[in-house]
Formats: C-alpha cells, structure tokens, sequence
C-alpha cells in the first residue's frame, strides 16, 4: 500500500516542489547531418572555455575538430554528419562576494560593452543594443549613479522581472532589445538581451549565455538563454548569473549547463544565436538536421527519498 501512495504521490507532484539539486552528472549528445555541395564549417566552444560558475566540462567527438582561437571548428563537405558529447559535472554555483565597481575594470573587459545584432534567415536585427536612446534612458532612470556591479545588476533585474512578463510565443524573429522594452514582453533570449542591453548602456560587461534546463526526470533538455556579468575586484575577475525567468540572480542550478556564450562580437553572436553554429560559402543553403539530446542525468536530489520524509513526518 505503501508503494502504491509513493507511486501515486511522485506521479502526481509538480516538478517544481522539489529542491534543485546542487551537483547533477549530465551528458548532452549533439548530432548535426548536412546534404550540402559545398564546404560547411562548424563551430563551437572548447570544453575548457566552458569551465567556470560551477561547470566542469569534457567532450568527445565522432569527428575530430581543429582547434583555432580556443574555438573547435569543423569542415564538412558534401553529405556528412557527426555528433558531439558533453559530459559535464554541474553544481550548484552562488555568489558571495558582491564587491566591485565600475571604475575597478580594467579596458579588456570594453568588448562586452557594444552593440551585437544577430542574422536569423537573412534578417539582421539590433539584438542587443546598448547604444539606443530609449534603452540608455530607461536604464539610467532604473539605477541612478550607482556604481556597484552587482547593484546595478540587482536593480535592472528587479525592474524587468516586474515589468516585462514572459512570453513564449514564437515570432517569425527575435525581438531586438528595444522592442522588448517598448512591449514589455519577450521570452528567455530576449530578455536576456534587454538586460544585457541596459546594463553594457551603463557601462557593466556582461554577455550572452546559450544554455539548457535539464527537466528533475532527466529526460528533456530546454533550450534556455541568461545572461554572464563579469565583475573585478582586489580578489581578481568573476562572472554572476542573472536569469530573469527563472529569477535567478547571483545564483545558478545544478541543472542548468551552457554550451556556448557570446564573445562580445556581433559574428559570433549570430553564431551562437541560431542553435546550430555553421555557416557556408555561397550556393545553395545546406539541409540540415540537428538533434540535442539528454542521455545522462544523475542528481543528489531524490524524489522518492523525499516523498518518504515527507509522508514519515
């Protein structure tokens, strides 16, 4: 009868009740296909550029990159495929030093101050964009002088997590920053990139952050985008979170990985934007079939213990 109420009680109890856990073993399998003539090349990051903010991350390959600039670049041509494994180890990561100023950076850090436009199907839209007028107005208005980083970034996210509400309905485009602010509503990338728009207006580095949230089942990668802020004080460089969907600040769940982030160019930008990263030399635009898949997920959270605890209480 027991295990009868404990099948019941875990069939039926939302995902959300239970505690993100804070370390997750997870393996994500990416497979790209092309049918294409000419040469495609496909880029993505090194696993070493992916361990920071609790990640430790290895891959492996069916088809060996070359590495260039810290990048793994592909070149396919004609019909070809291969697939690409991360294994990562993700725990729980949390800010506790909040110090840092503007004023404390130091100028290599300008290249996650300007403006990055993506190219989706052939349109070109201002993505993120800490130049417009409307956007520097707005968030000036939202954080004064203040000076601190981390203040700065809690009060943007504090004005969008109340003021744009999320919407998930496909565009036939991304919104660009402004959009987003103008109509209050965006979905995880866009306001990613209105946040990010305001607080590089205010002289703040941060970047684009091309991730999934594993489902507490393990069984369903959700594509998912937040935003990287880079803060520098007498203890050296670190990066925050901010993800104002899952109203996230300063903090990052065991189950929640990144594959990709923005350098802080606009090429590279439209790279990571589109989920599958290539790109082709003229003539006719490459099919292509690209799948991600979860294929190993372990956590220190247990449901099933905790049911028990809750039903022995």
């Amino acid at each position: 009868m027991l295990h009868y109420l404990l099948a019941l009680i875990l069939f039926f109890q939302p995902l959300g009740a239970f505690p993100a856990p804070e370390r997750c073993s997870i393996t994500l399998e990416f497979s790209y296909s092309f049918k294409n003539t000419n040469e495609v090349r496909v880029i993505t990051s090194n696993a070493e550029s992916l361990n920071f903010m609790g990640q430790n991350v290895t891959m492996e390959y069916t088809v060996e990159p070359v590495e260039n600039d810290g990048m793994l670049n592909w070149s396919i041509k004609g019909d070809g495929s291969f697939r690409i494994e991360y294994k990562m180890i993700s725990e729980r990561y949390e800010l506790e030093d909040f110090s840092g100023n503007i004023s404390d950076l130091p100028d290599s850090m300008d290249r996650w101050l300007g403006k990055s436009a993506v190219n989706v199907s052939g349109k070109t839209i201002d993505f993120i964009d800490p130049q417009d007028e409307l956007i520097k107005e707005k968030a000036r208005e939202i954080a004064g002088d203040e000076q601190s980083i981390y203040q700065i970034s809690r009060k943007l996210y504090n004005w969008i997590t109340a003021n744009v509400r999320y919407n998930g309905d496909a565009y036939t485009y991304p919104q660009s920053a402004v959009e987003t602010l103008k109509r209050r509503s965006g979905d995880c990338d866009e306001q990613t990139a209105l946040f990010i728009s305001m607080a590089r207006s205010l002289g703040v580095p941060c970047f684009y952050i091309d991730g999934y949230v594993i489902d507490r089942r393990g069984t369903y990668p959700a594509g998912h985008a937040w935003a990287g802020v880079i803060k520098y004080n007498d203890r050296g460089l670190e990066i925050f979170p901010v993800d104002t969907i899952y109203g996230e600040l300063g903090v990052k769940s065991a189950n929640k990985v990144f594959v990709d982030y923005d350098r802080g160019t606009e090429d590279y930008m439209s790279i990571i934007y589109n989920d599958v990263r290539y790109w082709y030399d003229g003539g006719k635009r490459p099919e292509v079939n690209y799948s991600v898949r979860c294929t190993e997920y372990v956590s220190n959270t247990n449901p099933l213990h905790q049911i028990r605890e809750i039903l022995t209480a």
